[in-house]
């Protein structure tokens, strides 16, 4: 596949993407470098809530890895418009590195927090960010 046919290909993709999401395309970041920032971003989040889904044998882990890999579909197809100049892998695996933090943090204090304030705001603010990842592509 030449050059032009895998831009042109990935315009159509993300294009598609952003019809079917309806709604949700309203708060999907316009440039390409802040997609791919969103997207390396939900795939780390939504990957480390899996391995801890995976961890407490919770039946909803298969639906979030496959969520997983479309994030990660998704940042393959913007990547080399949102990075030419740069290593766009080190800089994904960055973001990502950041969502899985930002998830695992947060699981930790609503687990383990003594305080159940720290603990219920911990949860509200995993739900929200779940939830923000989510209306991307649902």
């Amino acid at each position: 596949m030449t050059y032009s046919a895998r831009t042109t290909f990935r315009s159509l993709f993300c294009g598609a993407a952003l019809l079917t999401m309806g709604t949700a395309a309203s708060s999907l970041p316009i440039w390409p470098h802040q997609q791919a920032q969103a997207f390396a971003t939900c795939s780390g989040r939504i990957s480390a809530l899996t391995t801890h889904q995976r961890a407490v044998q919770n039946p909803e882990a298969d639906g979030n890895a496959a969520l997983v890999e479309t994030f990660d579909l998704m940042l393959e197809a913007v990547l080399p418009d949102a990075l030419p100049d740069e290593d766009g892998t080190q800089v994904s695996v960055q973001w990502r590195a950041q969502g899985w933090s930002e998830v695992a943090g947060l699981l930790a204090h609503s687990f383990y927090s003594f305080d159940r304030g720290v603990a219920e705001r911990a949860e509200a603010a995993l739900v929200q960010r779940i939830a923000d990842c989510r209306n991307m592509v649902l």
